[in-house]
């Protein structure tokens, strides 16, 4: 697997194949645990935020450890 993947046309920004993995990775997660939470009782909405909140966080925290 190469680590660049392609490079955004008209701008010239590389998209990593770690960064698209884990991007992907965080989506379906959040979407798994959204449609549990509505079977639950739950709002998606929640789910979807605390789910962004816990992507920001963790890249955040795992920089500033680095």
């Amino acid at each position: 697997m190469h680590p660049i993947l392609f490079y955004v046309p008209g701008v010239d920004i590389p998209v990593t194949s770690y960064g698209a993995l884990l991007a992907l990775s965080f989506w379906i997660g959040i979407r798994m645990a959204a449609k549990r939470g509505v079977t639950l009782g739950y709002k998606e909405e929640d789910f979807v935020n605390i789910g962004l909140l816990s992507l920001v966080g963790g890249i955040a925290g795992a920089r500033i450890l680095f």
